[in-house]
């Protein structure tokens, strides 16, 4: 759960009579503070909904959440996996994207693999760094 602050805003606007006219005072409109969805703070998903009866009927759902932020993560492996990456067989779903696998120094071999394992988690490759 997360605060209005968060996902709506203020917006101010004119207050209007039964008649639809703008009130008023000293010239001047009446306004009043109104919140409304953030469109550039949420997602906005629309969902409909069909109900199987005689009516047919549609309802649409709108539902808002928050945007959410990539995550950074740290993958820690075994020095097995390690030099498995670096193996002289190129991995079964390799497609000479950066050139012969044999030929690939051993940072373009880890970063191949850590691109794969970005996508299978449905993140972003960014960077690796290797420690000792």
């Amino acid at each position: 759960m997360y605060s209005q602050e968060e996902s709506l805003k203020k917006l101010s606007k004119p207050v209007k009579n039964k008649k639809g006219k703008i009130v008023k005072k000293q010239g001047k409109p009446v306004l009043k503070e109104v919140l409304v969805p953030d469109y550039a703070k949420n997602d906005v998903t629309e969902i409909t909904l069909h109900t199987p009866n005689e009516e047919n009927q549609e309802t649409k759902l709108t539902v808002f959440t928050r945007k959410s932020k990539p995550a950074r993560q740290v993958i820690n492996m075994t020095e097995e996996a390690y030099e498995a990456m670096l193996s002289k067989e190129a991995p079964y779903n390799y497609r000479d994207e950066f050139g012969p696998w044999r030929k690939l120094s051993k940072n373009q071999k880890i970063k191949w693999h850590c691109i794969q394992i970005a996508t299978s988690v449905g993140g972003e490759f960014d960077s690796f760094q290797v420690l000792d």
